[in-house]
């Protein structure tokens, strides 16, 4: 295709230069020029169907400001990419064209984008729509909308006087900003969330289950109010063909996990886990409470730490008690004690009991009833600054000791006991001391025994 031009003199040694095609005579575009030959003032260019395809202003051979239409994405979209606040979307338009791109001393200052798209290989038609104004090449005015088939936002947000104004559907938000505070859901990576760190622990004790996810499916996200965080919160899916290793089981699991800054966390599957417990100012203070197959569990926090006694169930929370164990500051502190399941006989014989003493009052029958049953002792201890401490028994199912040990600050001293136990025989008589040795031998032997009371009362009052 040919072109030929032509001029036109104006005022003070100006011209107009006019391209035309030399075929069809169509006008082509045109500009001015000063009396140096540079371009100065308007320059238009017109596309084949006669239509503005672009617009300049120059100043003395330099372009200030430009406007072109129906340009390709592929010249923007490095930009786009960098400069704006769900860049990598556009990677998805890079065939397509941008409707108006406006430029001002070489920096982009508008970029207007409406592509309504036919996808092939399913029939959908989905739309996208961008308009923005950019400030220092970062938006400053205006909207971009992403809509499926359906006319649904997939993607939104919107920009005023430099700052995210309305409602915002973003690959990480998904709420509304009003007066430049956000409020909503603000998604995170799943590793970085702490709803992790609980279903990882997967109890407090640090008891670790053996499981694995499904990425694809899973999300984390925060409960955002104001640029405040609410609550951390996930919807966690097991992968397809993994289980809970320690159960000879292969199925599907769904965590759901809340755990707000303040108020009630709660972690449930959709089987038989679930995990109850206070939140303040983001730790753990209050009650605990956690129960699956194999654990059942209660204990008490006091700022994100482990104080007072923890009780451990066989079957259910409340249910006939496993092991009782005392903490202080998150470590092992006071009586520990560990217990046998109650037998059937001993099940009988509070059945029996409630049956022989049984009164008009039958409303309180079937709560009697329910009354769990604790087996006989298993263990029994005393830790001191996380240590064993003082006399350890361990006992039958029938509630015979069986073996006795003797620590000090973490170190058994079973064997020393016994020797002086030996020893104190030749000077104590029918718990009588004998002599002077002997007086002092009891009054180690009693500050054992004390300490041991003074470990069940506290227990009794917690």
């Amino acid at each position: 295709m040919g072109t030929y031009v032509t001029e036109k003199s104006m005022k003070y040694g100006a011209r107009k230069v006019s391209t035309y095609d030399d075929v069809s005579h169509k006008l082509l575009g045109y500009c001015y020029m000063d009396e140096q030959g540079q371009k100065h003032g308007k320059e238009v260019e017109y596309d084949s169907k006669g239509e503005v395809s672009a617009e300049r202003e120059y100043e003395n051979g330099v372009c200030k400001k430009s406007k072109e239409y129906n340009v390709p994405m592929s010249s923007v979209i490095d930009f786009l990419q960098s400069n704006s606040l769900e860049g990598e979307l556009f990677e998805n338009c890079k065939f397509s064209h941008v409707k108006e791109v406006t430029k001002e001393n070489g920096q982009y200052t508008h970029i207007k984008i409406d592509i309504n798209a036919h996808l092939d290989y399913d029939g959908d038609i989905y739309k996208r729509t961008y308009d923005m104004e950019f400030k220092n090449g970062k938006e400053y005015n205006g909207y971009m909308m992403f809509e499926n088939n359906y006319g649904r936002p997939t993607h939104k947000y919107q920009y005023k006087n430099g700052v995210l104004d309305g409602d915002i559907y973003t690959q990480a938000l998904d709420g509304k900003y009003t007066d430049g505070k956000f409020s909503g859901k603000k998604y995170v990576e799943i590793n970085d969330s702490p709803c992790m760190d609980f279903i990882k622990e997967s109890t407090w004790q640090g008891r670790d289950d053996g499981w694995c996810l499904n990425y694809d499916k899973s999300k984390c996200w925060q409960e955002i109010k104001e640029d405040k965080l609410i609550s951390d919160a996930a919807v966690i899916q097991m992968d397809d063909v993994s289980s809970w290793a320690s159960r000879a089981a292969d199925y599907k699991d769904v965590f759901n996990v809340c755990i707000p800054v303040n108020g009630t966390a709660i972690i449930s599957d959709s089987y038989d886990f679930s995990c109850k417990f206070e939140v303040k100012d983001g730790k753990r203070n209050g009650l605990w409470q956690y129960q699956s197959a194999t654990v059942c569990e209660i204990a008490y926090f006091k700022d994100d730490k482990v104080e007072g006694t923890a009780i451990n169930y066989f079957d259910y929370i409340g249910g006939a008690k496993q092991s009782e164990i005392s903490f202080k500051n998150d470590e092992l502190d006071g009586a520990y004690v560990e217990y046998f399941a109650p037998t059937k006989k001993q099940k009988e014989n509070q059945f029996n009991k409630l049956m022989d003493n049984l009164t008009d009052d039958v409303s309180r029958i079937e709560e009697k009833l329910l009354e769990p049953v604790t087996g006989n002792k298993k263990i029994e201890g005393f830790y001191k600054d996380g240590q064993k401490n003082g006399v350890w028994k361990y006992y039958s199912e029938d509630g015979e000791v069986i073996n006795t040990e003797f620590w000090r600050d973490g170190i058994n001293e079973t064997q020393k006991f016994h020797a002086l136990k030996k020893v104190a025989s030749r000077h104590i008589d029918d718990d009588k001391p004998k002599t002077k040795i002997g007086q002092a031998i009891q009054k180690g032997v009693k500050a054992i025994e004390i300490a041991q009371e003074l470990a069940k009362s506290k227990k009794q009052r917690n």
